[in-house]
């Protein structure tokens, strides 16, 4: 069983306050205490994660743009030949550590749009002038580090479904690689999932805008489409109550694949186990990466569906790959 990918969260640290981290906070609160790990463990960490096969290290938060030894770190992540993704906000960092971790080998950084209106993305992150800050870091990598793919990312939610075919549209603007679209997760007191009404409207007057929008610029915009219109085979009344595979009867296949690692050297199988602070396999601290990932925990997590399980919105992610033809 080899493992492909991890994710990393080197700080907690952050530059905003987004409405759908609200449930790890009280995870989050135990790591101001327990500490973060030092660059050493991290590198130790990639040392495991290479040998037992792993390819791609995605690099979250918190802001991972606050680490302070982060082009360190993407520069020994790089030497062991892995690709190197960071998911930022854009928002609160220095532009120095920016162009300095862009040299050292980042392949992709990921800047979510959560809209084209600023007061919305803002809404979102609970932070002013967060929206012109993403837009002006993508203008920034684009002309100080263009060998850097630039993704972008939006979750739908009650809170932006009407500007989904303008985010597309400022994404081609901006000349965005692709943009990950997924639904919004971990908001278990449903307070910004759409309901019925929201969804049949995003259905029938949304998507036709989206479809005009990305055709010139979407090879498989057909398939994406479909994908969009049937919710991804889910139906309005389990969306709503933002349960994302009814059926789902069978293990995932992903703690099979990818390990998510926390500042404080948690291993989490999943990111939904974030939102739960339950069922942690185990702690770089306590355990090699490689002890983690064939131990007792995780094969019997792997083996086992639970609840919660029905509330990821992972395996619906929609990548929209945007094709830019010279004229």
């Amino acid at each position: 069983m080899e493992l492909k990918r991890i994710i990393i969260k080197p700080t907690i640290l952050c530059t905003a306050d987004c409405v759908m981290c609200v449930n790890r906070q009280d995870l989050y609160k135990k790591f101001a205490i327990a500490g973060e790990l030092t660059l050493v463990e991290w590198c130790d960490i990639i040392d495991n994660a290479d040998r037992l096969g792993c390819k791609v290290v995605i690099i979250s938060g918190g802001e991972p743009l606050l680490y302070k030894e982060l082009p360190e770190l993407v520069s020994y992540i790089k030497s062991k030949d892995m690709l190197v993704v960071i998911n930022t906000s854009g928002h609160g960092y220095d532009k120095n550590l920016l162009k300095m971790i862009c040299n050292a080998g980042v392949d992709d950084l990921s800047i979510p749009l959560y809209s084209n209106d600023e007061d919305i993305h803002d809404g979102i992150r609970k932070t002013k002038g967060a929206f012109f800050s993403a837009i002006e870091t993508i203008d920034f990598i684009s002309k100080e580090c263009p060998d850097t793919k630039i993704n972008s990312q939006y979750f739908l939610s009650k809170l932006n479904y009407r500007c989904l075919s303008e985010v597309l549209n400022l994404c081609i603007k901006l000349k965005i690689n692709k943009l990950d679209f997924t639904y919004i997760e971990g908001d278990f007191n449903h307070e910004n999932l759409l309901n019925a009404t929201e969804l049949t409207e995003y259905i029938s007057e949304v998507i036709p805008k989206v479809t005009n929008v990305i055709a010139p610029y979407v090879d498989n915009y057909r398939e994406i489409i479909d994908k969009l219109i049937s919710l991804h085979g889910t139906s309005v009344n389990y969306l709503s109550k933002g349960i994302y595979q009814p059926g789902n009867t069978l293990p995932c296949k992903r703690p099979s694949e990818a390990l998510l690692i926390l500042c404080n050297g948690d291993v989490l199988p999943c990111n939904m186990i974030e939102y739960t602070n339950q069922r942690i396999a185990g702690n770089i601290k306590d355990s090699t990466l490689t002890e983690i990932w064939t131990g007792t925990k995780l094969n019997l997590f792997r083996d086992t569906n639970f609840p919660i399980c029905r509330m990821c919105s992972l395996p619906l992610y929609t990548k929209i790959k945007f094709t830019y033809y010279d004229i």
